[in-house]
């Protein structure tokens, strides 16, 4: 009987263990932690966004953009993946599944949906990380292709604060 509880408690406690963070590949190891933004490039200055900033990115494949747009905290929730290549600028999608809720003093208040309008959102981008900085660019994919390349003056900068 002892033994039928162990091998009951193995077969449902592993599968959750498992579950609980993907298989992540180089790309996605340096990109997992906290970054602080030190600047949003000239290109989403033209519309209002501004320090401060930060991200955070998950071992889950989860992820939290925190910003400031025209003077107001703003943010966006859900997940993200990542193709590896060979240059060391990697492509990224984000599925954008909530934003912060613009009625909420709180923090950590966000929602699926916004006078009717839905959060959910594809945006598409590029990425490089050196010496502790990432440089990112990223579209809705509503507004325009992924980037083919890290033009300076776009990059969104960010340093890597764990």
């Amino acid at each position: 009987m002892k033994r039928w509880i162990i091998l009951l408690c193995l077969l449902t406690f592993i599968p959750v263990f498992l579950l609980s963070a993907r298989p992540l590949n180089d790309a996605e190891k340096s990109l997992t932690g906290f970054w602080e933004g030190e600047s949003m490039g000239n290109f989403l200055k033209e519309f209002g966004f501004e320090l401060p900033a930060q991200f955070f990115f998950y071992r889950s494949g989860k992820y939290l953009w925190e910003f400031t747009l025209d003077g107001k905290k703003k943010g966006s929730k859900g997940t993200w993946e990542v193709e590896e290549s060979l240059n060391g600028i990697h492509k990224i999608t984000f599925h954008q599944e909530e934003v912060k809720d613009p009625a909420s003093a709180k923090r950590f208040a966000y929602v699926t949906e916004i006078n009717g309008k839905k959060a959910e959102m594809e945006l598409v981008g590029i990425f490089e990380i050196k010496d502790e900085l990432l440089s990112i660019i990223f579209y809705s994919r509503d507004f325009d292709e992924r980037p083919e390349k890290l033009d300076k003056n776009k990059c969104q900068i960010y340093r890597l604060k764990k």
